[in-house]
C-alpha cells in the first residue's frame, strides 16, 4: 500500500482486508454448514429407511405370530396381530418405496420384497382357511410343506441386503459429516489467524503513517507555543494525504495569529491615544452633569408648588362637579314627575271622553224609556175610557188604569229630570276634556323645558367631569414631571459618579494598553 493517500482511503483499506476476510470465512462456513445440514439430512433420511425395513419385518413376524396362535387354538383372537399387520404392511413397503426413491438398486428390490411378502401373507391365510375349514391336521401339512419358511428367508435375505446398503451409505455419509465439520473447523481457525495477523500488520503501517506527520506538526506547534514566539515559522504543506490541507490550515493560521498581531500593537497604539481624549471628554461630561443636576432640583421645587395649585384646582372642580350632580338629579326627578303627570292627564281625558260616551247612551235610554212612558200614558187613558164605558163593573180597573197613568206621568217627568242632568253632565264633561287637554299641552312644555335643562345639566356635568379629569391629569403629569427631574438630577450625581469611576477605567486601559504592547513584544511577526 503506498502511504501517500488519504487517510481515510488507509482505514478503509485497514477495515476492509479484515471484513474481506471475515466474508470468505463465513461463505466457507455457510457452505459447510449447508453441508453438514445436508448430510445429516442424508443421515436422518438412512435411519428411516432402516426404520421402515424394520417395521416391514415387524409386521411379517406379527402375520406368522397370529397364524401359529390360532392354528394351535382355533380362536379368532388371536389373530388379531395377523389381521393388523395384513392391513399395514402395505402401507409400511410404500413408505420405504418412497424413502427410496432415489436409488434404483433398492427400488427393484422393493418389488422383489412386495412380491415375496404377498405370497408370505398368502400362504399365511391358506393355512388359516385350512385350519377353519378342515381343521388343524391339514393347516399342518401346509406347514409342515415349509413353504412359508422358504418365504421367509428369501424376505429377510432381501431385508438384510436393503439394510446393508442402507448401512453402506449411513458410514458414507457419516465420513463426509466429519470431513466437512473438520475442514470448517480448519478454514475457520485458519482464517483468523490470518486475520489477526493482518489486521496487526495493517494497524501499525497505518497507525506509523498517521503519527508521524501528527507528530512533526505536534512539535512544531510547540515550539510556537513554548519557544520563542516566532510567528514566521512554517509546517510541510505539500503533502496529498488530510495532513497536507492540516499543514496548509496551520500556516494559515500562524499567518492570521501574526496578522492580528500585528493589528493589535497597533490598535493598543490607538487606544491609549483614545483614552487620553476620553479622559479629558469624561472631565468634561463630569462639570456638565453636576450643573445639569443643581438646574433639575431647582425645576424640581417649581414643579412641586405647581403641582400644590393644581390638587387644590382638582379637589374646586371635583365639588363643582358633585353639585352639578344634585342639579342633574333634581331636574331627572321633575321630569320623571312632570311625565308621570302627563299620564295622568291622559288618563283622565280619556276617563272624561268615556264619560261622554257614557252619558249619550244614558241620553238614548231615557229617550227609549219616555217613549215607554207615552206610550203607557195613553194606553192608561184608552183604559180609563173603556173602564168607564163598562159602568159599576169597570170601577176597578179604572182605578189600576188612573194608577198607571200617574206612573207613566212621573216616569216622564224623571226621565226629563235625568235627560237635563245627563245634559248637564256632558256639558261638564266637554269642560273638563277642554281643560285637560289644555293642561296636557302645559306639562308637555313643562316637560319639554325640563328635558332642555336635564340635558344641559348633563352637558355641563360631562364638561366639569372631564375637566376634573384634565386637572387631575396635570396634577398627576406634574408629579411624573417632579419626579422625572427628581430622578435626572440623581442621575446627574450617578453620572458624575460613573464618571469618576470611568476616569479610573480609563487609567486602567492605559494600564491595558502598556500591557497589550508588552506581550505583543513577545512576538516575532
Amino acid at each position: 500500500m503506498s502511504f501517500r493517500h488519504r487517510i481515510s482511503t488507509r482505514l478503509i483499506v485497514g477495515f476492509a482486508a479484515p471484513l474481506l476476510i471475515l466474508v470468505i470465512v463465513g461463505a466457507i462456513s455457510y457452505r459447510n454448514t449447508n453441508e453438514l445440514v445436508y448430510t445429516g439430512g442424508r443421515v436422518t433420511h438412512t435411519y428411516q429407511v432402516l426404520e421402515g425395513l424394520d417395521n416391514i419385518m415387524d409386521a411379517v413376524k406379527d402375520g406368522e405370530t397370529g397364524q401359529r396362535g390360532y392354528l394351535i387354538t382355533g380362536q379368532d383372537a388371536y389373530l388379531a396381530p395377523y389381521t393388523e399387520a395384513s392391513n399395514s404392511v402395505g402401507g409400511r413397503i410404500d413408505n420405504v418405496a418412497t424413502l427410496t426413491a432415489d436409488n434404483p438398486v433398492q427400488q427393484k428390490r422393493i418389488t422383489t420384497l412386495r412380491t415375496l411378502v404377498e405370497a408370505k401373507f398368502a400362504e399365511l391365510k391358506e393355512t388359516i382357511d385350512l385350519r377353519r375349514s378342515s381343521g388343524f391336521a391339514a393347516a399342518q401339512r401346509v406347514v409342515l410343506e415349509n413353504k412359508g419358511k422358504a418365504v421367509m428367508d428369501q424376505i429377510r435375505s432381501v431385508l438384510d441386503a436393503m439394510s446393508s446398503e442402507e448401512a453402506a451409505l449411513l458410514s458414507v455419509r457419516a465420513e463426509t459429516t466429519t470431513d466437512t465439520a473438520n475442514l470448517s473447523r480448519t478454514s475457520i481457525i485458519v482464517s483468523i489467524v490470518v486475520a489477526l495477523a493482518l489486521v496487526v500488520t495493517l494497524a501499525l503501517l497505518i497507525s506509523r503513517s498517521i503519527l508521524r506527520p501528527l507528530s512533526a506538526l505536534t512539535a512544531r506547534m510547540a515550539d510556537i507555543a513554548d519557544g520563542d514566539g516566532d510567528l514566521t515559522s512554517r509546517v510541510d504543506e505539500n503533502r496529498r494525504d488530510e495532513f497536507g490541507p492540516l499543514g496548509s490550515a496551520f500556516n494559515r493560521f500562524a499567518e492570521k495569529i501574526a496578522r492580528s498581531v500585528r493589528d493589535i500593537d497597533h490598535e493598543a497604539t490607538r487606544m491609549a491615544a483614545a483614552a487620553g481624549s476620553v479622559a479629558e471628554a469624561a472631565s468634561r461630561i463630569s462639570g456638565t452633569a453636576a450643573r445639569t443636576s443643581q438646574q433639575a432640583n431647582a425645576v424640581t421645587d417649581s414643579a412641586r408648588e405647581m403641582s400644590v395649585s393644581l390638587e387644590t384646582v382638582a379637589a374646586g372642580s371635583e365639588e363643582m362637579g358633585a353639585s352639578i350632580g344634585e342639579i342633574s338629579a333634581n331636574a331627572s326627578d321633575a321630569a320623571r314627575v312632570v311625565s308621570e303627570a302627563v299620564s295622568v292627564a291622559n288618563s283622565a281625558s280619556e276617563t272624561v271622553n268615556e264619560l261622554g260616551t257614557s252619558s249619550a247612551e244614558i241620553n238614548n235610554v231615557i229617550q227609549l224609556i219616555t217613549a215607554i212612558a207615552e206610550q203607557t200614558n195613553l194606553l192608561a187613558l184608552n183604559a180609563t175610557i173603556e173602564a168607564a164605558r163598562a159602568g159599576e163593573s169597570g170601577k176597578g180597573f179604572a182605578v189600576v188604569a188612573s194608577e198607571v197613568k200617574d206612573l207613566a206621568q212621573e216616569t216622564a217627568k224623571a226621565t226629563e229630570d235625568i235627560s237635563r242632568r245627563v245634559e248637564s253632565i256632558q256639558g261638564n264633561a266637554t269642560a273638563a276634556t277642554a281643560a285637560i287637554n289644555r293642561m296636557s299641552e302645559i306639562v308637555v312644555r313643562v316637560n319639554d323645558y325640563q328635558t332642555t335643562i336635564a340635558a344641559a345639566v348633563e352637558e355641563q356635568t360631562a364638561t366639569t367631569s372631564e375637566m376634573s379629569r384634565g386637572v387631575t391629569m396635570a396634577s398627576g403629569s406634574t408629579r411624573e414631571i417632579t419626579d422625572n427631574l427628581s430622578g435626572v438630577a440623581a442621575a446627574a450625581v450617578e453620572t458624575t459618579q460613573a464618571l469618576d469611576g470611568a476616569l479610573h477605567s480609563i487609567n486602567e486601559l492605559n494600564e491595558m494598553s502598556a500591557g497589550l504592547k508588552r506581550i505583543v513584544g513577545q512576538f516575532k511577526y
